[in-house]
């Protein structure tokens, strides 16, 4: 409590200085009390200890704020994984198509037999990887439902690394081997309390996001829900 104590002062007095610094003089504006007072105040909305708050001429109406549906346009960011089609097996000429249209994530198919070779997916991986843009591996199962996400570099890693078998862990479904791997997910009828709510519980800073049938959509951020939250408060009369 005395962190968050902490970073409403230290917030609040960077934002003063800088305005000092830009325009002359001292002030505050309610805005910035808001912005200052996010990070302790949407910390006890997550966890359930805050259901609204009120002071400092602010009527923070979090209830409100936070019940609204998670947007992976505002909240994070929705994703198209690209499977590897069966040729693929034996090259990945498709690297540079897939480079060229930016791709954020591969998608590979839980219990599938005899499809996928080792040194394809480990050639993949090096070569996205290169990119920002490219960061997720997504696992489904035959019916599309997902499974699991890891950061593509964390499962590179655990590749290099040796005596992993990815084959085999795809073809058995024992994800559970898989290093970084969340399985975690929530419905994209979440609101956004919730959805923190969920985050801090798991102590992750990003969470999938999976339509009514279970299938994968997108990632929201911590950050950016909060920062939705905090924009929404502000911009209240």
């Amino acid at each position: 409590m005395w962190v968050l104590v902490g970073s409403f002062f230290v917030i609040l007095l960077g934002l003063i200085l800088v305005h000092a610094k830009v325009n002359g003089g001292f002030k505050i504006e309610t805005s910035w009390v808001a912005i200052a007072l996010s990070p302790a105040v949407l910390s006890l909305l997550a966890t359930g200890q805050l259901a609204e708050f009120s002071g400092f001429g602010l009527a923070f109406k979090l209830r409100e704020a936070s019940a609204k549906t998670v947007s992976l346009k505002v909240d994070g960011s929705k994703i198209e994984p690209v499977s590897l089609a069966i040729d693929e097996k034996r090259g990945v000429e498709n690297i540079p198509e897939l480079i060229r249209k930016r791709v954020a994530a591969l998608r590979l198919q839980v219990g599938r037999r005899n499809y996928y070779a080792p040194s394809a997916i480990g050639q993949y991986l090096e070569e996205l990887t290169k990119y920002d843009f490219f960061r997720y591996v997504i696992f489904v199962g035959g019916d599309e439902k997902f499974r699991g996400l890891v950061p593509a570099k964390t499962l590179l890693e655990q590749m290099r690394r040796g005596g992993f078998d990815i084959v085999r862990v795809i073809e058995e479904g024992s994800l559970n081997l898989v290093d970084g791997l969340v399985s975690a997910a929530v419905p994209s009828s979440s609101n956004k309390r919730d959805a923190l709510k969920r985050m801090d519980e798991l102590n992750l800073a990003e969470l999938p996001v999976v339509d009514e049938a279970g299938r994968f959509l997108g990632i929201i951020e911590r950050d950016k829900v909060t920062s939705s939250i905090v924009l929404d408060l502000v911009a209240r009369p």
